[in-house]
């Protein structure tokens, strides 16, 4: 079964190209294009429910839904052909407001009702704000199309709710088989023991840039644990993908520490640079208004400086020379952003040129 990428807008490039979405009677298998298409499916997620649905009808969707309830904002979309299975996609939207960015900061534990589950509460509570939608959404589905195969996708706080989303539904067989899990920039979810029963519930595969710091919250001292497998995009185009189900071999293990000091070493350099340019200004700020500060206050208008700091490169680094971008590129409200995701992914997706005939 055939299916259209959604377009990219004026910021990245126009065009189209296909992907194969895996029909219920074939093992799911991660790829590229079909992480592609989660990464589309997740931008689109991020539209009003008038530009979203003609995004997912022009993907060749034949019925959508925007669920719209509290802190949940997802599309429901279903595609039904007489030579496949139906197959389905839930995809949530990520942060994308100060009610968002409150529901990430709720970073202490749930336990659920199952013994020994915990779970981010600040991610669980978002979606239980949407949860009656999502079952009355893809009960009609299933009403009408019959059993259906469902891929949940979504960016950041949208990959969380994907991942909870996923361990729910398995409580729910009448609504639909879940072939995959596929997230973009996703943060940790819950504990060690969520993380090896929602392994369970369908193949999950975590797309990151190897920069971005969301993926890294909260932080394994809290008790917070990883699900699936992991696919770094590395800054030179490559990637390397951290197995979730087997111990990585030594290579993989080699290589991961490689690019973790690759990408912090690159990340040192850019926070001393700024931390140096903030006390400056600090200082100048002391001297031009020639006032008495404090330690405290000294410290407090370094950092607010900082922070300040952080932003304007975050905004003016795509404006800079490719070479002074890779300098930056570390930076990782930089390589967070949904767009440049799915940038990255389509790159991969670019088949090889073909070889020139020889001459003569």
């Amino acid at each position: 079964m055939t299916m259209t990428w959604f377009r990219f807008d004026a910021r990245l490039e126009l065009g189209y190209a296909v992907t194969n979405i895996p029909a219920r009677s074939r093992p799911f298998v991660y790829s590229h294009e079909f992480a592609s298409f989660a990464a589309h499916c997740a931008r689109a997620a991020y539209k009003d429910r008038e530009a979203g649905t003609a995004m997912f009808k022009e993907a060749g969707f034949n019925d959508v839904h925007f669920i719209e309830r509290g802190a949940t904002q997802a599309y429901a979309a279903i595609v039904a052909c007489d030579d496949a299975p139906p197959t389905a996609v839930l995809t949530f939207r990520g942060t994308d407001s100060i009610q968002d960015l409150l529901i990430d900061a709720k970073f202490w534990r749930r336990r659920l009702p199952r013994p020994g589950l915990a779970v981010h509460r600040g991610f669980e509570r978002a979606l239980d704000d949407g949860w009656d939608d999502i079952v009355a959404v893809f009960s009609s589905f299933h009403r009408r199309y019959g059993a259906s195969t469902i891929h949940l996708m979504g960016h950041s706080l949208g990959g969380a709710l994907a991942l909870l989303a996923a361990h729910r539904l398995t409580s729910h067989p009448a609504l639909g088989t879940i072939a995959s899990v596929v997230t973009v920039g996703c943060p940790r979810v819950g504990n060690a023991n969520f993380a090896r029963e929602i392994a369970k519930c369908a193949p999950i595969h975590r797309v990151v840039h190897s920069s971005d710091v969301v993926p890294r919250v909260p932080p394994l001292l809290f008790g917070y644990r990883h699900a699936g497998a992991e696919h770094w995009l590395l800054p030179d185009g490559q990637e390397l993908t951290m197995p979730g189900d087997a111990r990585p071999t030594v290579a993989q293990r080699v290589r991961w520490i490689q690019a973790v000091y690759e990408q912090s070493y690159a990340f040192r350099q850019y926070v001393l640079t700024s931390a140096i340019v903030a006390l400056l200004a600090t200082t100048a700020t002391y001297k031009g208004l020639n006032v008495e500060l404090s330690v405290t206050e000294a410290l407090s208008v370094a950092v607010a400086y900082w922070i300040l700091l952080m932003f304007l490169v975050a905004d003016l680094v795509p404006s800079l020379p490719p070479r002074l971008q890779r300098w930056f590129r570390p930076h990782a409200v930089i390589d967070h952003d949904s767009d440049l995701y799915a940038k990255a992914l389509a790159a991969r997706n670019k088949p090889a040129p073909s070889p020139r005939p020889e001459s003569g």
